[in-house]
């Protein structure tokens, strides 16, 4: 009688909780799409702003660009394509090392109940990189707990693959080996696919090849000098293809559009020359190989190309790289 008056109760439980369930998830998504309709309407009003300021005879000084990330896996050789178009396909690797893979995958992994996931401090010497599943078996006191391997993952350099496997001369643990499984999967697959994590990458190595300056510390929106503007359209449209959501608004010289674009400007590019500058006094006092100190040069003779890019916003920094 006790079990059956459990299972109804189970039952009643479970029929008064459904309606609490189904109520959630739509909420998330309304939520995620109010964010998202809220944030395309600001970014419509700033941009009216300045279509306004270019009405009457505004000078364009570049536009601000940010992105979003959607949902990516795509493989490596469509994404390249599409960031050919605007000439950045070298900026997404034809293939991730297997050793890269396997250790992002398992990162990923996070820390399973119960178990432990831990790169192997020496491996077999016929792979580069191999990782245990461990079970963690708890004693009691602080002595430390037991770590029992279940499973491993490892480079098989001769299939090319990453494959999961049971312990070196032991039985595997199920579940560990199910973790290995998973972990073996998604490293397979970021190994020939890009992810929303990729994409992210690559695009901070093209914002830069575009000259362009952060306006926060942690990035997420740039300033575009007006040289660059093409090469970022064609970027702009093929993002779209791959789910991402980037933006673009176009600004004038309004005193505070200036004051914003100068500081982020002068901030971003003083940053580097205090840099190269302590280089090169490092070099003098203590030496320097010579191709060192040319690819210093190199970089300062970019560093000024990229200023004078900017020389619209900023009012000494240009002359002071003359």
């Amino acid at each position: 009688m006790g079990t059956k008056t459990a299972k109804s109760t189970s039952k009643q439980t479970k029929g008064a909780a459904k309606p609490a369930r189904k109520a959630t998830k739509p909420a998330t998504k309304k939520k995620t799409s109010r964010r998202a309709e809220v944030s395309g309407h600001a970014a419509a009003a700033v941009q009216a702003v300045h279509e306004k300021a270019a009405a009457a005879g505004g000078v364009y000084i570049g536009s601000l660009i940010y992105w979003n990330a959607g949902a990516v896996d795509v493989p490596r050789a469509d994404a390249r394509a599409l960031f050919a178009a605007a000439q950045f396909d070298h900026l997404i690797p034809e293939e991730l090392a297997h050793g890269s893979a396997l250790t992002r995958a398992a990162g990923e992994a996070g820390k399973p109940r119960g178990f432990r996931i831990e790169a192997f401090a020496a491996p077999n010497s016929d792979t580069p990189i191999a990782v245990g599943v461990y079970r963690v078996d708890a004693r009691k006191g602080e002595g430390g707990d037991s770590l029992v391997c279940g499973a491993r993952v490892r480079v098989d350099v001769h299939a090319g693959e990453i494959v999961a496997l049971a312990p070196e001369g032991a039985e595997p643990i199920p579940e560990a080996l199910g973790i290995a499984t998973a972990i073996a999967t998604r490293a397979n697959r970021l190994v020939t696919h890009i992810v929303a994590k990729d994409v992210s990458a690559a695009m901070l190595s093209a914002v830069r090849e575009l000259a362009a300056v952060p306006l926060r510390d942690n990035g997420g929106i740039y300033l575009l000098p007006p040289s660059s503007d093409a090469r970022w359209s064609a970027l702009e449209g093929k993002l779209r293809e791959l789910g991402f959501r980037p933006g673009t608004i176009r600004m004038h010289d309004l005193p505070e559009n200036m004051a914003a674009a100068r500081e982020a400007a002068q901030g971003a590019l003083e940053g580097e020359l205090l840099d190269l500058a302590s280089d090169l006094e490092a070099a003098q006092a203590h030496g320097m190989r010579v191709g060192t100190i040319e690819a210093r040069m190199d970089a300062l003779a970019a560093l000024k190309g990229r200023t004078e890019l900017y020389r619209n916003v900023l009012e000494s920094l240009a002359d002071d790289l003359a």
